[in-house]
């Protein structure tokens, strides 16, 4: 009857390759979730035998995880006169205080039509 794996990987070196790939599934879940991505965790048993006696074999568990990263997201820039990266559309700069004229304009109006509801008026 043959050996079951996970006993003789429980023997190699205490288990802890089994201990390893452990941790490298919770891992590769984690990733698998929060990325929708695919991942995959390889198990290799590198047996040899020995060189001097035949009747030892050498096993080396090889334990490799890919695990999927999540993307970033492309960011938009302007280049301002002065060179710099800037969020803001430097040919926006007019619209955009005009808008704030407008707003200042708007909020004036909306504390005084609030000042005249909290009197009764």
């Amino acid at each position: 009857m043959a050996q079951s794996l996970t006993d003789i990987m429980s023997q190699i070196r205490g288990g802890y390759a089994l201990h390893e790939a452990g941790k490298k599934l919770d891992e590769l879940v984690n990733a698998v979730r929060s990325t929708n991505k695919p991942g995959e965790i390889t198990l290799t048993i590198k047996v040899t035998p020995d060189k001097v006696d035949d009747r030892i074999i050498l096993m080396k568990p090889i334990v490799k995880a890919k695990i999927p990263e999540r993307g970033f997201n492309e960011g938009i820039f302007f280049v301002g006169p002065d060179g710099r990266l800037t969020k803001d559309d430097p040919k926006q700069t007019e619209m955009f205080e005009e808008k704030q004229k407008q707003g200042v304009t708007t909020l004036a109006a909306g504390q005084a039509a609030l000042a005249q509801v909290g009197r009764g008026e």
